[in-house]
């Protein structure tokens, strides 16, 4: 059975003193999306009461679902007279690592919806799918890249923009970040390699507009500060293809491995070895993202809320109920996750979205 899994982007509008809180919610360019409420009614009843344990209990039962939502209860609590409130929250709780659970599902939907809206201003034969490796150094070498992955894929990126810039292509691409898990498998050593996606073709041309050996020489640059015994390496890999059926097929299979992976890297004591950001796309592609989404007015959330309670039709292809427990032990309603069908997501972006132009 599929995960509820609260998604939205759109933090909950939750006061204290409402008894019935605004319905929020986003739905994402291919159609996915949540909706929810924070029950503070409850809260509202505690807030003025709550000891540490109940208040962490909340926090952690909503951020599961909602982070914003938690962010929402723990500033209620905070907000409580001082008197009042607990020495817990007068600390600041330690801030835990970045990267350290891969990829979040908010930045699976980012990079999946990113290659979708690709593949919505692009000819498919215009895309290009590469993937860069990095070759066999030294541990000094290798754990630079890996902690300065961010660093890399930026300058990755930059060189990629300035060749393409020319033909008004730049800041146009999605990557994700992969374990090699062979490798990991038989050295014990945490390689880390790029999955990009980005237009390598004018409309309407056969010829690519950068070669492998381009794209090799690009990647290379983007190594040496870190890692400067890569022009000794004999054999640096670059892979590239064009994009023949879909983008999200391409980049789901990378984003749908590697959690486990993951956990055995940390186990073995090398969590300083995994990257800070998984994930990455120009800021273009995720204006269009976010240009493409609908954040849910009060009615349209109302309408889809008793569509989910409806079940399953021709609009709505999917939908689950996200739970969360109350403080006194019973079980709150408190929002759906759902599949939209894609005739009426189109439907919903030309009356709700903020479609901008072709490139």
């Amino acid at each position: 059975m599929r995960e509820a899994v609260y998604a939205s982007a759109v933090p909950p509008r939750v006061s204290p003193l409402n008894t019935k809180p605004t319905l929020t919610g986003l739905i994402w360019p291919d159609g996915s999306g949540s909706l929810g409420r924070v029950p503070s009614k409850v809260l509202a009843e505690k807030r003025a009461k709550l000891d540490p344990e109940t208040i962490e209990e909340i926090v952690d039962h909503i951020g599961s679902n909602d982070p914003m939502g938690a962010v929402k209860v723990e500033a209620m609590a905070r907000a409580t007279p001082l008197l009042d409130r607990p020495d817990y929250f007068q600390e600041t709780p330690p801030r835990v690592r970045k990267g350290l659970g891969g990829i979040t599902r908010k930045g699976c939907k980012a990079v999946v919806n990113g290659g979708l809206i690709l593949e919505s201003y692009f000819e498919r034969s215009q895309l290009s799918f590469a993937t860069l490796t990095v070759p066999p150094l030294p541990a000094g070498s290798r754990d630079n890249l890996n902690q300065g992955w961010g660093e890399v894929c930026n300058r990755f990126n930059t060189g990629l923009g300035d060749r393409l810039r020319p033909h008004g292509l730049n800041g146009v691409w999605v990557y994700c970040t992969e374990i090699q898990e062979e490798r990991f498998r038989d050295t014990g050593d945490v390689y880390l390699h790029l999955h990009i996606v980005f237009p390598n073709k004018l409309r309407g041309s056969k010829a690519w507009l950068l070669s492998i050996p381009d794209l090799r020489a690009l990647w290379l640059a983007a190594l040496r500060p870190l890692a400067p015994e890569v022009d000794q390496c004999p054999w640096v890999q670059v892979r590239a293809e064009p994009v023949k059926k879909s983008v999200k097929g391409y980049l789901g299979k990378y984003l749908s491995k590697g959690s486990d992976l993951t956990r055995e890297v940390i186990e073995a004591g090398l969590a300083d070895h995994l990257p800070l950001h998984w994930w990455g796309s120009s800021r273009r592609v995720k204006a269009r993202v976010k240009n493409h989404s609908v954040e849910m007015s009060e009615g349209l959330a109302d309408l889809l809320w008793e569509m989910c309670l409806e079940g399953p039709s021709k609009e709505v292809l999917w939908c689950f109920p996200v739970m969360i427990e109350a403080p006194d032990g019973g079980g709150l309603h408190v929002g759906w996750a759902f599949q939209l069908a894609p005739d009426f997501t189109r439907e919903l972006q030309t009356l709700y979205a903020k479609l901008p132009p072709r490139w």
